[in-house]
């Protein structure tokens, strides 16, 4: 055999040992990077989806005709239009229309359909580094009511504790939207009139008011309904 045969022969049998190093089992006794190499079959038994909460979540209840009326009034319409586009953590983006970004978030629990941030009291300043990213695609010209659904929660609960939410808009302005005292549930109301075509961004933050030393602060985000105006 000349020497270009051995060599070919070499290589062959090299890359056949390879083939089989990746199709065997591993064995008890090879190194370790040899166990966390290739593929492998998990088992198994099948239980209940554990759902990674600190605590039951329900989605706030919808704004009643009289809430929705008062919203509308306050920005000079009289009725909502036609169902844009819904984002939730089940559903975060829906093509060309609209996308949800958790920056940040502790949690986001798309099969129950919530995200949460969380929040202590010696470190407040981590509400402008978790936030919620609202996505919205618009063409020229339109104009969409936007309600968002979240909630807050102080453990322990105490009754100096206060927080509100701000939203951001495309153009950096802020609305606080306090909420109303002991009252979890929320929903943040606003519109957006795209002069233009393409993706507008909001921000949806958390931060705390007052907060007694010792309390963590939770905020939920659920839905973002927007609706034609």
């Amino acid at each position: 055999m000349n020497r270009i045969s051995l060599r070919t022969a070499m290589l062959a049998l090299a890359g056949l040992m390879g083939l089989i190093a990746i199709a065997s089992p591993t064995r008890a006794g090879q190194g370790r990077k040899n166990r966390d190499e290739g593929p492998r079959s998990f088992g198994g038994r099948g239980i209940e989806r554990q759902i990674q909460v600190r605590s039951a979540r329900k989605t706030p209840a919808a704004l009643t005709p009289v809430e929705m009326m008062a919203a509308l009034k306050l920005m000079g319409k009289s009725e909502p239009g036609s169902l844009y586009v819904n984002l939730t953590p089940s559903q975060p983006d829906v093509a060309s229309r609209g996308a949800l970004v958790f920056v940040n978030a502790d949690l986001v629990e798309g099969g129950e359909g919530y995200a949460g941030w969380t929040f202590d009291y010696h470190s407040e300043s981590q509400n402008q580094t978790k936030y919620l990213m609202i996505w919205l695609k618009s063409a020229a010209n339109r104009s969409y009511l936007i309600d968002c659904a979240v909630s807050k929660e102080f453990k322990p609960i105490s009754p100096e504790a206060r927080a509100a939410f701000d939203v951001v808009g495309p153009d950096g302005s802020t609305t606080m939207f306090q909420g109303v005292k002991d009252v979890a549930d929320q929903h943040l109301v606003f519109s957006l009139n795209a002069s233009n075509a393409g993706w507008y961004g909001f921000q949806i933050r958390s931060r705390l008011l007052t907060s007694p030393s010792g309390s963590i602060f939770y905020w939920w985000f659920y839905s973002c309904e927007v609706k034609n105006f």
